[in-house]
């Protein structure tokens, strides 16, 4: 029998060494491959964060001007790499004419960093941070006063259009005060017995019954099939779908740009101005999918209401358009192919932590440059409100 002699054992174990140490060091995709099919420690990407997560703003930023009129801009699961796909695949990019951006976190309170729309969307509308699944409540689900809300208590004219169910996580934030955003009809409840000026969307088999029946009461009108030449001083609901409306490449039952020319013409009669939110909802369902086909096509129609807005802020320069996100959705990014084509890529089927950029143009654009909380885009809409 043969026995390796002591110095080639020492030699051996010397080798072993060396080999585990540049195995767990080196940084070159080949070993980190090989790392990770030997299970070697180390190629586990769980980061524990010990840091704290950075407070809001402690006031709202006093601005130069004060907007008579807010059209927010939703987009729901939009992040960077969804811009880009949006850069690349559309001419007319109109993100690029805002003329301030930023950039803000969407971790929910608590010690968790993926958001829900539900948070995100109430944080945006309230300023205050709460739990995933809280519509238009603090993190103890204790109401808050949302920005629609104050608009409306200094008489300014209100809407919310969205391509979801009206009673969806993000519209209703704006408008209900319920700790779970699955609840729908108690949302859907809530939502009929408000003082909403325009909404516009899905959602008839969440409306129907008793909501409908206090929206009719109260002198609504109800609309099943869209009308654009509509022209009414009533509270008006649109239902168009009976959940969520079809996507953009199945030939939706609405564009969502003519669900926001309809809500601006029937707002901006008010001279004491108006608040409208408008979600383009499905990119975030697009994300879910990984669907490239699907987000293009949700990306054309954000697209499209952008540069609505955008020239209807040429015409009306007292109005504020914000523009951004609530989370990311997909962990999407934008490679390509050896002739140039575009290679969508996703990470994931849920949604992001990612921080989401944020556009503005119009009097008190400049408060959202810079990088800040989802709770400050909240201050500060309440802000303009309130000094209105």
């Amino acid at each position: 029998m043969n026995f390796l002699r002591p110095r080639s054992i020492w030699m051996f174990f010397i080798y072993a060494i060396g080999c585990l140490f540049f195995f767990s060091c080196s940084t070159s995709p080949e070993v980190f491959l090989l790392r990770s099919y030997l299970g070697i420690p180390g190629t586990e990407n769980v980061i524990k964060s010990d840091a704290d997560k950075q407070g809001a703003r402690e006031i709202s930023v006093q601005t130069k001007e004060i907007p008579k009129s807010i059209i927010f801009i939703i987009a729901d699961g939009l992040g960077i790499g969804q811009f880009t796909l949006m850069y690349y695949d559309i001419s007319d990019f109109a993100p690029a004419d805002f003329t301030h951006t930023g950039l803000m976190t969407v971790h929910p309170s608590g010690q968790r960093k993926v958001p829900d729309s539900a948070n995100t969307a109430s944080s945006m509308a309230t300023g205050v941070k709460t739990h995933r699944g809280g519509i238009g409540v603090d993190e103890n689900d204790i109401p808050v006063k949302t920005v629609l809300e104050w608009a409306e208590d200094i008489g300014m004219s209100t809407g919310l259009v969205a391509t979801s169910s009206v009673a969806h996580a993000t519209p209703a934030s704006f408008v209900a005060h319920i700790d779970k955003r699955s609840k729908y009809e108690e949302i859907a409840l809530q939502m009929a017995q408000s003082s909403v000026d325009v909404m516009l969307g899905g959602g008839k088999d969440h409306f129907s019954g008793e909501p409908l029946e206090i929206f009719t009461r109260k002198g609504g009108l109800v609309i099943n099939e869209f009308d654009e030449t509509i022209d009414t001083k009533q509270p008006l609901l649109g239902l168009f779908a009976d959940n969520h409306l079809r996507s953009a490449m199945e030939d939706r039952e609405v564009a969502t740009l003519d669900m926001t020319r309809l809500a601006v013409k029937l707002l901006e009669k008010n001279s004491r101005g108006f608040f409208l939110m408008v979600e383009e909802s499905q990119v975030d369902f697009a994300g879910h999918a990984n669907n490239s086909e699907y987000m293009s096509a949700e990306l054309a129609s954000l697209n499209s209401v952008l540069r609505f807005c955008l020239d209807y802020q040429k015409e009306h320069p007292n109005t504020l358009i914000l523009f951004t996100a609530d989370h990311e959705t997909g962990g999407m990014a934008v490679e390509d192919t050896s002739e140039g084509a575009l290679d969508i890529q996703f990470t994931t089927g849920h949604h992001t932590a990612n921080m989401i950029p944020v556009f503005a143009i119009g009097p008190g654009a400049e408060a959202f440059s810079g990088v800040y909380d989802n709770t400050d885009i909240g201050k500060q809409l309440i802000y303009f409100v309130k000094n209105h």
